[in-house]
């Protein structure tokens, strides 16, 4: 009996872990980027170097899904807007100055798999 309890404390320790910054809407980007897959995303625009207005439409395509690939998430300057399942996004409200736009493909449980692309843009 008191292996089975000790086996369940360990089962809800380790779901309370893995799930716990799903949840909430976190994940250790470090982690996930360590899980490696074929695949290819290619961002096609705007231009790496382009100038910009506050409002963007980026047009980008998964070249390649690889094993795993489902869909996109793109980020503005390191931090998530949302996940994505088209081949465009509008990007609002940008400020003036340089911006990093970046498309990571992930997989169907918003795992990062690696194969990302970028665009550094300026808005004036």
């Amino acid at each position: 009996m008191k292996v089975y309890r000790t086996f369940v404390l360990m089962a809800c320790i380790g779901l309370f872990t893995v799930f716990g910054g799903y949840l909430t809407g976190g994940y250790d980007v470090a982690a996930a980027e360590a899980v490696q897959a074929d695949g290819a995303v290619a961002i096609s625009s705007p231009e790496d170097g382009a100038v910009v207005g506050e409002t963007v439409e980026v047009a980008f395509e998964i070249v390649d899904k690889g094993s795993r690939g489902d869909h996109v998430h793109l980020f503005l300057d390191g931090k998530l807007l949302d996940p994505v399942y088209t081949k465009t996004y509008t990007v609002k409200g940008l400020s003036k100055g340089e911006h990093t736009i970046e498309v990571k493909l992930v997989t169907k449980n918003h795992v990062l798999l690696g194969p990302s692309a970028s665009a550094k843009v300026t808005v004036k």
